[in-house]
């Protein structure tokens, strides 16, 4: 498995401050891809907006919020996450449940991990193979 990350992008300091009340995203990274896991508590399916931009994953948000003198306001909420370059990105899939929202970001077929069968070869095979004879090995020292 290749250790790629999804890093996440803070494009103003509010988003600095903003990061501190909530939790971290949780990433996990199997054979088949990576699962991206983002805490947005009072947000809704409806209110929420997903876009890929190249190697970008731009979340938007909206949610309202109560303040201590009981009067509502709407705050948005934007992440950005750099996603790697061999996330099969037509296949990107969201839901949205109890104000988490799941992401699967599944790898490009050639990025999966493969075996590689080992086969016994003569020096003919080797020749059909690559073009040219078993290359000799030499047991003299020099």
């Amino acid at each position: 498995m290749m250790n790629a990350m999804i890093y996440p992008i803070r494009t103003n300091i509010m988003d600095v401050f903003e990061s501190m009340e909530r939790d971290f995203p949780e990433f996990r990274e199997t054979e088949n891809g990576y699962y991206l896991t983002v805490d947005l508590p009072g947000v809704n399916a409806a209110n929420l907006d997903l876009q890929v931009e190249g190697n970008r994953l731009l979340i938007n948000a909206t949610r309202m919020r109560e303040m201590v003198d009981k009067e509502n306001f709407e705050q948005k909420i934007s992440r950005t996450f750099l996603i790697p370059e061999h996330v099969d990105q037509d296949k990107i899939q969201a839901n949205m449940e109890d104000g988490v929202l799941y992401l699967a970001l599944p790898k490009h077929e050639k990025a999966k991990p493969r075996k590689i069968e080992i086969s016994k070869t003569t020096g003919s095979s080797w020749k059909n193979l690559l073009g040219f004879g078993k290359p000799e090995v030499n047991t003299q020292l020099a």
